[in-house]
């Protein structure tokens, strides 16, 4: 696992991923690995817009209802997930491999 220059690029709160921070550092390396793979910020609208979709999609969790308002913000209509929910949202296709 090669991890270095990494550590410059993560956030605070290292342990959010898989709880390790070498497997944070190792997952956002590989996800910058890959130029054709478009970054988004999550914006504090983007956590409002997920509340309201609570009504619409209540099997949604929350932090999945986020990634469904970003989308909407961002005008993408295909998601990569295992999460069989995504089914059900209107203008959304899920991709799973």
């Amino acid at each position: 696992m090669n991890l270095s220059g990494s550590r410059n690029r993560i956030a605070r709160g290292s342990s959010v991923i898989g709880g390790s921070p070498k497997w944070a550092l190792f997952f956002l390396s590989a996800v910058d690995s890959y130029p054709s793979i478009r970054k988004a910020e999550t914006t504090y609208i983007d956590e409002q817009r997920a509340q309201e979709l609570e009504r619409s999609y209540p099997r949604l969790q929350f932090f999945d209802r986020v990634y469904l308002a970003q989308m909407q913000r961002l005008k993408l209509t295909k998601i990569y997930s295992n999460d069989r929910a995504f089914d059900r949202a209107k203008g959304i296709k899920r991709i799973f491999a």
